[in-house]
């Protein structure tokens, strides 16, 4: 069965489409391929975005050309989302993780994201998911740390210390 979007035509041409690494381990860990998402991006599916970016992409196409258009997916079965989005001249499209995308993060073309990705691919495969590569990370975060346990919270300025 055909999902909405995909019975949609394209209202604009992505551009020269550029990816991060992360938000490429990311779609391919939920089974997805980039290209699935710049084409929900391009005709018109936005509704995992901030409503005021929602509007915004809406107002582009009402006449607003200084407007980018911007959206951001759910990468089911985890928490994880992406966020695509075109230049208000659709010359370029950008994917990147979101909300916590790493801002300085080398942008690649898409042809040489997937090489990439496929020369790690063993590496991945013996690391884990992504998913589980943060869990771990959270897990060890979590640990007690080997400090005092009885040490008191420093005072903050005007704060009274009522435990006596």
């Amino acid at each position: 069965m055909a999902k909405i979007h995909e019975l949609r035509r394209a209202l604009f041409s992505p551009g020269e489409v550029s990816i991060t690494m992360e938000a490429y381990r990311r779609i391919k860990d939920a089974g997805l391929e980039p290209q699935q998402l710049i084409e929900r991006h391009t005709r018109g599916d936005w509704s995992g975005g901030p409503v005021k970016w929602i509007e915004k992409n809406h107002l582009r196409f009402q006449g607003v050309k200084e407007y980018p258009v911007m959206s951001v997916y759910q990468l089911h079965p985890s928490e994880d989302r992406v966020c695509v989005g075109t230049e208000a001249d659709f010359s370029k499209t950008y994917v990147s993780n979101w909300p916590d995308g790493e801002q300085h993060a080398p942008l690649l073309p898409l042809k040489q994201a997937e090489a990439v990705y496929e020369q790690q691919k063993p590496e991945l495969s013996n690391s884990g998911s992504a998913r589980e590569r943060v869990m771990n990370r959270l897990d060890r975060l979590a640990q007690p740390s080997k400090s005092k346990t009885n040490d008191r919270p420093k005072s903050r300025g005007k704060d009274m210390d009522l435990s006596r």
